[in-house]
């Protein structure tokens, strides 16, 4: 038994000029990528493109060391629109 191999997931590219980067970005899920890794001293950098209506974003991390211990990290950031 084991884990199942990822599927691509939707990430644009703004930093690219495309006539369907004009549209509205509702995006609910902004990156979603199965495969980062952290350095020797446990950091990762990630970077992606907010959509046009989040003004709070969630972070929710999931992972499995190499000897598969699972962590978890969940944080909120940003402003609540009312």
């Amino acid at each position: 038994m084991g884990f199942n191999t990822s599927k691509e997931f939707y990430n644009p590219k703004y930093d690219v000029k495309k006539p369907e980067h004009n549209e509205t970005d509702y995006r609910t899920t902004l990156l979603w990528d199965p495969n980062i890794s952290t350095d020797n001293n446990g950091n990762a950098s990630i970077t992606f493109f907010n959509s046009d209506q989040a003004t709070q974003i969630q972070i929710s991390i999931e992972g499995l060391s190499k000897t598969g211990i699972p962590g978890a990290y969940l944080k909120n950031f940003g402003k609540i629109n009312n």
